[in-house]
């Protein structure tokens, strides 16, 4: 949302105060006459975005509020791209000038919606790709809609490393998660090289020239499982050619398998710190990840540790794998 000031006169220069200009004929007032020029001369901008009430249409409370001095990027081009802002929401900008010694009047307030995330939905699933689909919302008013550089499409597997570490939240996938696709092309996609019989969440989100969009509501599906083929009956010129697809498994399937995988490795390690702890080691033996990458004698034994902080002869899963 790009704020600009509104109170200049056609020819670009600014207006003076009123109480500048309105004089009585006295000395006094012929001295502010006379000083009109410096009067009138603007040495800073303050802008200030509120949200509003839902219900009943009043501006709340203050969501955004900046000054700009003389020399900043703001001050001269009279415009402040206000970031923060909540998407689908009604909000209320003003901004008063200053000329160092006094404050302006509030310039009536201009309302504005942002933008709602775009819709995403699921086409059809094969086996390693799947075939995707959005559409921009129609915006609401108050401004126009900022031009698009690109479109993203994000996706990840369920219950994979990034999405444990990072809460499951959009941005935690990394670029290889990420196809950046041009935004004069069809909102569609086939996002290939997927694995079979895995489960997936995806999401999209306009990009605009300095910043991302919000991400949409993530979309949930489980790629096909690969065929399976046997051979029949056999003849002397030809053969009977069996195939079936694999049992697919479900997202509930999914997420509960990396759930019972990663609580299950917890319980190994906790066990592992157990022993050594009443096995009378020293305290440093019981942190973990510490001292990664070296190499010391647990009590009582003479296995060697990895990088990871785990006995190399156990299957326990890296530490870097488990989240709680």
């Amino acid at each position: 949302m790009c704020i600009r000031d509104r109170n200049r006169t056609a020819g670009g220069a600014a207006t003076a105060p009123a109480a500048a200009i309105a004089g009585g004929g006295g000395e006094e007032d012929e001295e502010v006459l006379r000083n009109a020029d410096v009067l009138s001369g603007i040495t800073s901008y303050h802008v200030r975005v509120s949200k509003v009430d839902g219900l009943t249409g009043e501006v709340a409370n203050v969501v955004q509020d900046e000054q700009f001095t003389a020399g900043s990027a703001e001050y001269t081009s009279k415009c402040w791209s206000v970031r923060g802002l909540r998407p689908g929401g009604r909000y209320a900008a003003s901004v008063r000038a200053s000329t160092g010694l006094l404050w302006g009047v509030w310039s009536e307030n201009s309302y504005f919606n942002t933008n709602v995330p775009c819709n995403g939905s699921i086409r059809f699933v094969a086996d390693t790709f799947v075939a995707l689909e959005w559409n921009r919302p129609e915006y609401a008013g108050g401004g126009l809609l900022s031009k698009l550089h690109c479109w993203e499409v994000k996706f990840a597997t369920l219950g994979s490393t990034q999405q444990q570490h990072h809460g499951g939240d959009a941005d935690a996938a990394t670029d290889e998660g990420i196809r950046r696709l041009p935004a004069n092309g069809p909102m569609k996609h086939f996002l290939g090289d997927l694995l079979p019989n895995t489960a997936y969440s995806t999401q999209v989100r306009p990009v605009y020239p300095h910043e991302g969009g919000a991400w949409s509501t993530p979309q949930y599906f489980v790629t096909l499982p690969l065929l399976v083929s046997d051979v029949g009956r056999v003849g002397e010129t030809f053969v009977a050619v069996e195939w079936e697809r694999g049992p697919q498994a479900s997202t509930f399937d999914c997420m509960h398998d990396k759930s019972h995988s990663a609580v299950s490795a917890l319980k190994r390690r906790l066990e592992v710190l157990r022993q050594r702890a009443s096995g009378g080691g020293a305290e440093e033996d019981v942190l973990v990840g510490s001292q990664s990458g070296s190499e010391r004698q647990p009590p009582g034994g003479n296995s060697t540790r990895s990088n990871s902080g785990i006995d190399s002869d156990d299957d326990d899963e890296p530490l870097s794998l488990i989240h709680i």
